[in-house]
């Protein structure tokens, strides 16, 4: 359990430090980048299919529970949807940046957020 949880702190440290990069990078790329990779996920569906497959066995050998399986399972449903759901936030507009609201405090001081 100490190997997943150094596993899982080293994740979110990256995701942080690349949430920083990609808070200043402009939109268009960002976009781009999105909806390139809902086009790698279609080129290379084969591959990620077999390698689910793979994880499924393992899950089975390792006596995950059904649901944990259900989870797992990579149908076709499930890969249209991640497609779909990378090119729908590549035509979000983004927030960062923006004044989401703004005001003064009780000592007049003025606040953004």
């Amino acid at each position: 359990m100490a190997s997943l949880k150094k596993t899982i702190d080293t994740i979110a440290r990256k995701a942080r430090s690349s949430s920083r990069l990609l808070g200043d990078t402009q939109q268009d790329k960002v976009d781009n980048c999105l909806r390139a990779l809902a086009l790698l996920l279609d080129e290379r569906k084969d591959a990620v299919v077999k390698a689910n497959r793979k994880d499924i066995a393992l899950a089975r050998k390792k006596n995950l529970s059904g649901p944990m399986i259900d989870r797992l399972t990579l149908t076709d449903k499930a890969f249209d949807a991640m497609k779909k759901g990378l090119n729908v936030v590549a035509g979000l507009s983004t927030p960062v940046g923006s004044v989401l609201t703004s005001g003064c405090g009780p000592t007049g001081l003025p606040s953004e957020k």
